[in-house]
Parts: C-alpha cells; structure tokens; sequence
C-alpha cells in the first residue's frame, strides 16, 4: 500500500488535469490538447493500477485481470476520441477483464455469483432501455455499427458496475470500497456519456458531459487506487 502521501501527490495533480480537461472541452481546444489532456489523465489512473499492483506484490494473484483491463480502458480513452467504435470495442474489452477480476475477488471472500444473479438481469434491462430509447428516437444511435455495438457495450460496463454497488452491502474492507464504488461511478458515467451523444434534448448541455467526465475519471481513480491495497480475506 502507498503511503498516504503519494496518494495525495496523486489525487491533487490528477483533480487538476480534470478540472482543466473540463475547460478544454467547453472551450473548444484544438484536438491535439484534448488528447494530451485525456492521455495524460487516463495514464494517470492505468499506471497507478499497474504499479500499485506490482509493489503490493499482487500481479501474480487475481489482480493481473484489473491491470489488464485498466490498460484497454487506457487504450479506449485515446482513441474514443478518434473512433467511437474501436474506442468502444477496446473499453468493452477492459469491462470483461474487470468483471472478470471481479467475480474472483467475490469468490476469494467467500461470496459466490448466486448472490448477485440480479444483476445480470439489471444488465440486460439496461442494455434493453437503450434499444427502446434508440428506436422510439429518444436517443438515436444513426450510425448503423454503433447502433449494433453499442447496447452490448453498455451491459459491459453495467455487469461491473451493478455487480460493485451491490458488493459493497457485504465488503466494507478499503480496498473493496475503493474498487465497487469506483465501479458503480464508472457505469454511471457511460449513462450521461449516452446522453451527451444520442439525446438531443441533453446532448448540447455542458453539465451532461462534465458529470460523465467527473464520474468516470474520480471512478477509475479509486478503481487504481483499490490495486495498491493488499486483499483483506
């Protein structure tokens, strides 16, 4: 575990970039500061995970899974900004490896997936909404791959989501904490970033895309900073 300083020496520059991603997007910096911008802050999170994981001497325990899905959640931050649907595809990719790590860190405490059935099925009427909000013209999907794509990729991050905010009624350890609600702010942000593109009545409002930034970027902050946590079994 670091010590609490680093956190600190994380957390306060990182909350700054944000803030300043914040800014960049409503005032319409070239691309090219975007994507500085993004890259940094979702390295940020992928390298605090990674090395966290690695001094805490648990790369060689389940948590290899979190490390690998934090790098295709890093992958699919910088190019979401070129590519909707490759970013998507590679977030989706780091959602599997998340949910994934999770069902194991479940089952290392003695919780067995029968708890949670639920939220599969919470899963699957998510993903069913989006369909309806897209055919009732709610919110439109137009490109035809992402209208396919898009709903499967929703219950990715759903399955990881609605499993954490449910596990943290039985896990109150830090480590799990950090990791379930970290989870549950990750999904709620994909929630407002399907607002910001294929609703028109929310998509030109700033707010929608700040709480989507906001959500997503504190969430996979506490996501990275669960791994340099040691298990509490």
């Amino acid at each position: 575990m670091f010590p609490t300083a680093v956190y600190f020496c994380i957390a306060i520059p990182y909350l700054a970039a944000l803030i300043f991603y914040l800014h960049v997007w409503k005032a319409g910096y070239p691309f090219v500061v975007r994507l500085i911008n993004k890259a940094a802050l979702s390295a940020t999170f992928t390298i605090t995970g990674i090395v966290g994981t690695i001094l805490s001497s648990q790369m060689g325990t389940i948590q290899w899974r979190l490390a690998v899905g934090l790098v295709f959640c890093f992958l699919g931050d910088i190019l979401l900004l070129k590519s909707f649907s490759v970013g998507g595809t590679l977030f989706g990719t780091g959602n599997i490896f998340i949910y994934i790590y999770m069902i194991t860190y479940l089952a290392a405490h003695g919780l067995s997936f029968g708890k949670f059935w639920y939220t599969v099925l919470l899963t699957l009427i998510a993903g069913l909404v989006i369909h309806l909000f897209d055919v009732k013209g709610i919110a439109p999907i137009k490109h035809k791959f992402v209208k396919i794509c898009y709903p499967p990729y929703i219950m990715t991050v759903c399955l990881h989501g609605f499993l954490g905010l449910f596990a943290l009624l039985y896990l109150h350890d830090l480590k799990s904490v950090l990791l379930f609600a970290g989870c549950a702010l990750y999904m709620v942000s994909d929630f407002f970033l399907w607002q910001s593109k294929f609703n028109p009545a929310t998509k030109a409002h700033p707010w929608v895309h700040h709480i989507n930034s906001l959500t997503y970027f504190i969430g996979m902050l506490m996501v990275a900073f669960s791994a340099s946590v040691p298990m509490a079994v």
